[in-house]
């Protein structure tokens, strides 16, 4: 004859607690594992922008090693994207889809929204009105930008500063004051003059001379 065992108060607390972590397990280990291939990729081209040559190439590979495959989240499609514009040779076709993708997931990308006008300008050769729609989008989500994408965008937008409209130079010009209290007036005076442009240059002289009065 079969006994029938009854669980007791501490039994079912118990298979309960097991239960929830198991569950918790289930979510979090995936995600472990996507902070990982995001911490490796991102060092990894952050070591390939230091380096030339064969060290250049062996970081861009472990970084490709990182990001296969590219995704699920925003970050690891954003970083594949970079990738696709850095490791020989380089794929704009891949670079458009996956920007893309991680804009689908985080559209408060402001890098992803520039590569797109990046990507557009080796394509056409010019600003396109669709690549200063996506640069407009860039400056929206974040006007001032993390410091390397700051200096990046900067010294993009001084390259084609005749190509921008004045709303998005009134924008280039309040991320240049921010990044000019950050890294000093006279670094940012001297990346105004880097792009040989007059008019770029006054207006960095000018936005100085707001900066100090205010």
């Amino acid at each position: 004859m079969f006994k029938v065992r009854f669980m007791g108060p501490g039994s079912v607390t118990r298979y309960t607690v097991m239960g929830v972590c198991l569950v918790a397990l289930w979510f979090v280990v995936p995600i472990a594992r996507q902070e990982i291939r995001t911490s490796q990729a991102r060092n990894a081209l952050a070591n390939a922008a230091k380096t030339t040559g064969d060290d250049h190439l062996a970081f861009l590979n472990e970084a490709k090693k990182a990001l296969t495959p590219p995704g699920p989240t925003g970050e690891l499609y954003d970083l594949a994207a970079q990738l696709a514009l850095l490791r020989p040779p380089i794929d704009m076709n891949a670079a458009d889809r996956l920007t893309r993708k991680a804009l689908e997931r985080s559209p408060a990308r402001a890098e992803s929204w520039a590569r797109l006008a990046y990507i557009g300008l080796l394509r056409k050769g010019k600003l396109t009105d669709q690549a200063l729609e996506y640069l407009d989008h860039s400056f929206v989500v974040e006007p001032a930008g993390y410091k390397q994408f700051m200096l990046w965008r900067l010294e993009f937008m001084f390259s084609h500063w005749s190509q921008l409209p004045p709303s998005l130079q009134e924008a280039t010009m309040r991320s240049f004051r921010i990044m000019a209290q950050w890294r000093g007036k006279s670094f940012a005076l001297i990346m105004a003059q880097k792009a040989g442009n007059p008019n770029v240059e006054r207006r960095a002289r000018k936005a100085l001379d707001m900066e100090i009065t205010q």
